[in-house]
Parts: structure tokens; C-alpha cells; sequence
């Protein structure tokens, strides 16, 4: 939900605090001529229209939370606190076997088989157009060598999931 309201544009931004939140008229205006300005930044005025949007329907914390993890996932590229995880077999995505402990799995089956892309093709694409980040580093080759049992942090695009391969 804050994700979703960070995305609206500054100028409708505007009609979502007239029409979602208790804000007088005259507060909003003083608050345009604010951002018109420069005294205020419009990012900071959508942050704080998300924080009380998504306030409105959780917990205070629940939506301060919300804003801590579009920060770290938007503005600081890092990893958020509440990544979606999910388990694959290291056999099933194989190479080859590397050294001892290790083995080399096929970064296209990968992204298919953890629903970042809807075929090897597509994830070769992002590969080569190094859109695809494992472990906070692009990757351009598709033989991605990695110990099991291991956690990895994959990022496409926007999208990211930590995947345990065991």
C-alpha cells in the first residue's frame, strides 16, 4: 500500500489528500505553496500523505515500518525486512559441479523457477541487459556458482526474493 501510493505522480498526490485524509483545504493550499516554493520537498509531502494513508488502516508502527522498508528498497537500495523467501533445489537448476561444496547453477532456470520471469528466454534477456543483481552485484553470466545449502538475494528490476537453495 505505501509502495503503491509512493508511485502516484506530485500532481495527483494533491486529490489523494483531499479526498483520503482529514487535512483542511487550507492546510493542502499551504502545503502546495510550500512544495512550489522549495520549502517543502514533494517526496517528503507523499511520504508523509503514504504514512497516513496506510496509518489510517494498520497499526502506526505497521506504516512507519512500511516507510523504513520503501527506503531501503527505493532510495538506498538495500534489502528489505520482510523479503519474500523461497526454497529451490540446487539439483533441479545444475550446470555443472564446481568445487567441493559448490556447484554451478543455470542463473536463467533460476529466475524462472523462482517467478521472476516467465521463461528461460526472458531471463537470458535480463542477463545480458544486467538487470538482474545477485547478492547486491549484476551478473552477466548465465553459470552462477554457489555452495549449498546457501541463501541468496536475487533483484530484477524492482522485484526482489531471497532464494534458499538446498
Amino acid at each position: 500500500m505505501y509502495a503503491k501510493l509512493m508511485s502516484i505522480s506530485d500532481e495527483l498526490m494533491w486529490r489523494y489528500w483531499e479526498l483520503l485524509t482529514d487535512h483542511s483545504a487550507q492546510k493542502i493550499t499551504e502545503m502546495k505553496s510550500q512544495v512550489s516554493s522549495g520549502a517543502l520537498h514533494p517526496m517528503k509531502a507523499k511520504k508523509e500523505l503514504a504514512e497516513k494513508i496506510v496509518g489510517d488502516f494498520h497499526p502506526a508502527d505497521f506504516a512507519r515500518q512500511a516507510a523504513t522498508n520503501w527506503e531501503k528498497q527505493f532510495q538506498r537500495d538495500e534489502v528489505p525486512e520482510n523479503l519474500e523467501t523461497l526454497e529451490l533445489k540446487a539439483h533441479d537448476l545444475i550446470a555443472s559441479d564446481g568445487a567441493a561444496g559448490e556447484v554451478k547453477v543455470r542463473l536463467d532456470k533460476l529466475l524462472k523457477e523462482s517467478g521472476f520471469t516467465s521463461s528461460r528466454s526472458e531471463a537470458e534477456r535480463k542477463i545480458k541487459e544486467r538487470a538482474v543483481k545477485v547478492n547486491g552485484e549484476v551478473v552477466e553470466s548465465l553459470v552462477l556458482s554457489v555452495a549449498v545449502p546457501d541463501e541468496i538475494t536475487i533483484r530484477l528490476g524492482k522485484r526482489i526474493k531471497q532464494i534458499r537453495l538446498t
